[in-house]
């Protein structure tokens, strides 16, 4: 369980959470807020997973205090991680071209 109090008015009660789905990892939701939630800059869609880095920074609302996300993981979730890469890889590449997952910007959970 992890809670951030932003106590800056413009950011409601409950306004974002952070979800860990099995397939890609960590998400931030926005929770349908007024002032919405921002990924590296760019408002994310309400209700909507948005993928979490470990270079993510994230802040909310009007605020002008932004948090780094400090992720770190080994053994399983690695390998989780590096197979998602290979899979966005393989399903991106044009008529049947299979990439590499070093060459290919991914997300690391």
């Amino acid at each position: 369980h992890c809670e951030v109090k932003t106590e800056h008015p413009t950011c409601s009660r409950q306004h974002a959470a952070f979800v860990q789905d099995e397939v890609i990892g960590l998400c931030l939701v926005d929770l349908g807020t007024q002032n919405g939630t921002f990924v590296d800059s760019a408002k994310i869609a309400p209700f909507t997973a948005v993928p979490i880095t470990k270079d993510s920074v994230v802040s909310f609302a009007h605020s002008t205090r932004q948090y780094a996300v400090n992720l770190s993981f080994d053994g399983e979730e690695r390998q989780k991680s590096e197979m998602y890469a290979r899979i966005t890889t393989e399903s991106a590449a044009p008529d049947g071209a299979r990439g590499s997952a070093e060459s290919t910007e991914h997300t690391a959970f």
